[in-house]
């Protein structure tokens, strides 16, 4: 593997890459005979992982400042992609234009994601005695009182999407041109 150039960018796109092959790998599978739900490939076990790595480490390096999803709402360039993260966020499409609301939720996301909050929501199958699962639970709690504070469920569809539009905003804040962040730790190599 060769070594990414802009590595929140390219990460973002190789993981979902990664994602899209297992998606066709599994489409493959089932087209030879292969019982995909007790061998894999398993697609939305990846998708939850994609999201671990195309969602919540780059809202730790783009957007947890929250003057880099502030500059995001305000460029026109960027606003159906932003206006689209706050419509899978929150039934209150008022919220697009809501700074810290917005920050705010995808904050609670990328938490569910990265502290396990999530449950997958099955269906019984069209064969008997199985399961198929079609889509996620996720919520965040409030860590001091330990109470849930945000709850959204999406299928597999709502959370490529919420992904795909995420990676549209955080490509463009992280445009070669435009990033000029300090070092998080002292001892960065650079």
């Amino acid at each position: 593997m060769t070594q990414p150039a802009h590595v929140i960018t390219e990460m973002m796109d190789r993981t979902l890459k990664n994602l899209e092959f297992i998606r066709d790998e599994r489409q493959r599978r089932i087209s030879d005979g292969v019982d995909v739900d007790f061998e894999g490939p398993f697609e939305i076990t990846q998708l939850v992982n994609s999201v671990l790595c195309a969602l919540a480490h780059p809202w730790e390096a783009l957007l947890k400042p929250e003057r880099e999803l502030r500059k995001a709402q305000r460029d026109p360039r960027l606003r159906p992609a932003v206006t689209r993260l706050a419509q899978h966020l929150s039934d209150d499409q008022s919220i697009s234009r809501n700074d810290t609301y917005l920050i705010t939720l995808l904050g609670y996301v990328r938490n569910a994601f990265a502290h396990g909050n999530i449950e997958f929501l099955s269906r019984e199958s069209a064969i008997p005695g199985r399961r198929d699962i079609y889509g996620i639970r996720i919520w965040n709690c409030r860590f001091e009182e330990q109470t849930k504070n945000w709850e959204r469920t999406y299928t597999e569809k709502s959370l490529l999407q919420l992904l795909s539009d995420f990676r549209e905003v955080a490509n463009e804040l992280n445009s070669p041109d435009k990033v000029k962040r300090d070092k998080d730790c002292p001892c960065d190599p650079d």
